[in-house]
């Protein structure tokens, strides 16, 4: 997400927000990083996106994946998740964690739906006060007049659910989180069947390439699953538990463009991201590329699946022997690398 969004609530905390007490407890869901947040003393923040959890540790801002419990706050600031019903349980979970007479902010780009934020806000929590500012709409107030109905129901909507033939467990905010995204689907169905040894997924998500894979190889000893965003991790090795009695397997919160630790993999399979929620960064898929390289054996293969019109050949042509291309469809390519 743009900073704008933020920078939308630190103005908002600067010239509307009734100042919080003397160090009060602030709460800051989806957090990210700005110079602004040290000004806010006895802050909390949860951030389940691993380079931005980085960023913040960077920062010098402690930070949990989890949203806490057991805990109430005098201010909790929000971000926006990527989806509505993710924003909306995040809303549900601000409400039930705001002391009495506490209050929220939240903000949103123009371009991505604030006005339905908005209305949201009204909905959930009644009386809402809301100004423009940085091409976004901030909102604030507090939850003493809370629809609990609709808290409820919210909190709900996130929860774990069954997917795809009720064959994985998933939930809203995650990538195609309901669904095989096409180019996951033409990459499963081009997956190879005599793949042995110990491999990664770069980009696993909730688990369905590997799921795929650890089905059509039974010579695969272990698979590692590197994911960025810890709640599709989670889910992940949920759906993955009935291989955890035959292969070593093991599930890494981590950015993958920051490279692996390991070099020794037999095989690597991505779908590598090349964007960061709405915004486009061409080079973060050449970066999961970059990874897999180094992490492979000689002789190792890397299978990723991109779109069309990605130069991945160039890339992969400068840092394996041999690239091939498999399939092409609905707009994605399949392209193997023998290192």
């Amino acid at each position: 997400m743009s900073n704008s969004a933020l920078d939308a609530i630190h103005w908002a905390l600067q010239h509307h927000v009734q100042p919080a007490p003397v160090n009060a407890n602030t709460l800051f869901l989806r957090a990210q990083a700005s110079a602004e947040l040290h000004d806010i003393a006895n802050l909390s923040c949860v951030q389940s996106f691993k380079p931005w959890a980085d960023e913040l540790s960077s920062a010098g801002f402690a930070s949990s994946a989890e949203t806490p419990t057991g805990q109430r706050f005098e201010r909790i600031l929000l971000l926006p998740g990527r989806q509505r019903a993710e924003t909306r349980a995040l809303l549900a979970s601000a409400a039930h964690l705001l002391q009495q007479d506490g209050q929220f902010v939240v903000a949103q780009l123009n371009t991505e739906g604030a006005r339905s934020l908005q209305s949201d806000c009204e909905a959930l929590f009644g009386r809402v006060q809301f100004a423009s500012k940085f091409k976004s709409r901030v909102m604030w107030g507090s939850a003493n007049d809370l629809n609990a109905e609709l808290a409820a129901q919210w909190l709900a909507g996130d929860q774990p659910t069954r997917v795809i033939n009720d064959e994985f467990l998933s939930r809203p905010g995650l990538f195609a989180w309901d669904r095989i995204d096409p180019g996951s689907a033409l990459l499963v169905q081009h997956l190879p069947k005599n793949l042995r040894g110990t491999g990664a997924d770069l980009g696993c998500g909730f688990g369905v390439m590997s799921k795929r894979l650890l089905e059509r190889n039974p010579q695969v000893q272990g698979l590692d699953c590197f994911e960025a965003e810890r709640r599709a991790l989670q889910l992940a090795e949920l759906n993955l538990q009935p291989f955890a009695h035959q292969k070593t397997l093991n599930f890494h919160w981590h950015d993958v463009s920051q490279g692996l630790d390991r070099h020794d993999y037999d095989f690597v399979i991505s779908n590598p991201p090349f964007h960061t929620g709405r915004m486009d960064e061409p080079g973060l898929g050449t970066s999961f590329l970059n990874a897999a390289a180094r992490a492979l054996k000689s002789g190792g293969r890397f299978i990723l699946v991109a779109n069309v019109h990605l130069p991945y050949e160039v890339v992969l042509a400068k840092q394996f022997q041999q690239v091939t291309p498999i399939a092409q469809g609905f707009g994605f390519k399949v392209l193997e690398a023998r290192r």
